[in-house]
């Protein structure tokens, strides 16, 4: 909502989401839309169903009932994701959601080391 009512709203902005972020980032592209060019998080494998409390620092209400995490990754169709923490491949929900947007490309995975991570992300946004 800031950069959407800036007095110099960019043309594009690309967001980063790791160390506990990428869900997070996940909720904030959803609400952008078209705003946010590309996307790289990690998600660690985190899902919100496996919160016990609601005073959670990642809590997120109506999170679990709209798909929690996979929900969110397919949100990010028809833009650029690149994404850690799901393995070799996305979440069913997301490869229908690129699918259908006609840019089954658009989502790129990593499954290599973490020690790697945060640098092949900003490769890929560098590209």
């Amino acid at each position: 909502s800031l950069v959407h009512h800036h007095e110099r709203t960019p043309d594009a902005v690309d967001l980063v989401g790791v160390n506990g972020a990428g869900p997070l980032v996940l909720a904030a592209r959803a609400q952008a839309g078209a705003l946010i060019r590309r996307c790289a998080v990690d998600t660690a494998g985190f899902r919100f169903e496996k919160l016990t409390a609601p005073d959670a620092v990642n809590f997120l209400p109506g999170a679990v009932a709209y798909g929690d995490v996979p929900g969110l990754l397919a949100l990010s169709a028809p833009g650029e994701l690149w994404v850690a923490g799901e393995g070799k491949s996305l979440p069913e929900v997301a490869i229908k959601a690129f699918t259908a947007a006609g840019k089954k490309d658009a989502a790129t995975t990593f499954d290599g080391k973490s020690e790697e991570l945060t640098t092949r992300a900003i490769e890929w946004l560098n590209r």
